[in-house]
């Protein structure tokens, strides 16, 4: 049975689960980290990885990093994935979605990237939060209920 992967505050585990294994019929990444070696020097924290692969980034730890990006499989993906985004998040900054995004479309799988403007790693525009929730819902309809979802466009 496949089924739905859909996280917020871990989006990087969702983007890391879609390169692992089929198994979803849709998934949503929420300020998904997903090149952590991009990430490295362009969030706010940077020295968040420095703990996690034993010193700063540069050519020796490349390997490490790289086998912990899901950019790094983005080739396996088979799911329908919806990317979003704060376009002011500076702790998992927007190219880190837009990396996803542009992976999944040049590869032909079903994706949407929405980008929120003025929000950053949570949201906090009630109409931002009551947009997300409709998207989320009708990626979710779309794909594993074969309902199509009501689609939407661009605000």
């Amino acid at each position: 049975m496949r089924t739905l992967l859909a996280t917020v505050l871990m989006g990087g585990m969702t983007a890391w689960s879609i390169t692992q294994t089929t198994r979803f019929k849709a998934a949503m990444v929420g300020a998904g980290l997903t090149n952590l070696w991009s990430m490295y020097g362009t969030n706010d924290i940077p020295n968040v990885l420095v703990g996690y692969f034993g010193g700063t980034a540069g050519p020796d730890r490349l390997p490490g990093y790289m086998e912990r990006s899901a950019m790094t499989r983005i080739d396996k993906v088979v799911t329908p994935t919806l990317v979003l985004h704060g376009a002011s998040d500076e702790r998992v900054p927007v190219g880190q979605g837009r990396e996803l995004y542009r992976g999944l479309k040049d590869r032909g799988i079903a994706t949407e990237l929405v980008l929120y403007p003025r929000e950053g790693h949570g949201f906090s525009e009630y109409y931002h939060q009551k947009d997300r929730l409709a998207r989320i819902q009708e990626w979710i309809t779309r794909y594993t209920t074969g309902g199509g979802g009501k689609k939407r466009t661009s605000r």
